[in-house]
């Protein structure tokens, strides 16, 4: 099983996993999440906020979830997780990658990607009502100006439509071009997704780190210039400390092979 995900993520630059969340616990967990994105009048979910929560910590910080990553990676890779989880609703950016950070490569095109970003549905998803992904597939082993110029790309997009139901999860490439579904009508239903970020090495967090505590001063991401800026969300982040993560949902979830990457760990200096 673990070939066949990895197979497919490094020759489409994603991979989906059905069911990863149980369909008896989503109702509660959509509700929870709800209730606190409208308490803030946001779209994105700040960690802390999260974490607060215990139905939605016990959907991110699950058995089943991190079976999931063991199958994915195997269970002897040693993975680290990011402090920007988060849960999210109607967000719609158009097409982008998540490299556009880095100023060179951290690997081949032809590798697999150092950063691995992850989407559960809380609800099925459709080229009408939106929520999903679409993803240009395989364009993550372009070079990065043809991956730019693919991201120009507008409209609909039956043909990169990924399709997916409620409690499945997406895993995909960095590096690979990609856009929320954005909704073929006017109306808007809510759509949400529980998000999150891991490597398979540590030698990029310092990197991503540093990116992701910029983006609370400077607009650097697309979603950065639009109405969908989430100052709360990276204003959020260096709070986050993997000791008090780790005592909380150890061993269950954190181990040897599973762990956390904070700012108050790789950021010892303020980024210039």
């Amino acid at each position: 099983m673990t070939t066949h995900h990895l197979d497919t993520l490094r020759r489409d630059g994603y991979v989906l996993m059905p069911g990863v969340l149980g369909a008896a616990a989503l109702p509660t967990i959509k509700t929870a999440a709800k209730h606190i994105l409208d308490a803030h009048g946001s779209d994105t979910m700040r960690p802390s906020d999260l974490l607060a929560d215990p139905d939605l910590t016990s959907a991110l910080f699950s058995t089943r979830v991190r079976t999931t990553i063991s199958a994915l990676f195997g269970p002897s890779q040693t993975l680290y997780l990011y402090p920007n989880f988060t849960i999210r609703n109607n967000l719609y950016i158009n097409w982008h990658t998540d490299d556009f950070f880095l100023d060179a490569p951290l690997e081949k095109a032809s590798a697999l990607p150092s950063l691995f970003m992850f989407n559960v549905y809380l609800q099925g998803n459709s080229l009408d009502a939106g929520g999903g992904l679409d993803v240009q597939s395989g364009t993550h082993r372009l070079p990065k100006s043809e991956r730019q110029a693919r991201a120009q790309a507008d409209g609909p997009a039956p043909e990169h439509f990924v399709a997916s139901g409620a409690g499945d999860l997406i895993v995909f490439d960095y590096r690979v071009v990609h856009r929320g579904t954005i909704p073929a009508g006017t109306v808007r239903p809510d759509r949400m997704a529980l998000q999150w970020t891991m490597s398979t090495s540590d030698d990029v967090a310092a990197v991503y780190l540093a990116y992701l505590q910029i983006r609370a001063s400077r607009k650097l991401h697309i979603s950065d210039f639009t109405r969908h800026r989430a100052q709360e969300f990276f204003d959020d982040l260096p709070h986050i400390r993997a000791p008090a993560l780790i005592e909380r949902f150890s061993p269950a979830f954190f181990d040897s092979q599973l762990r956390f990457a904070d700012m108050a760990t790789y950021l010892r200096e303020e980024p210039r």
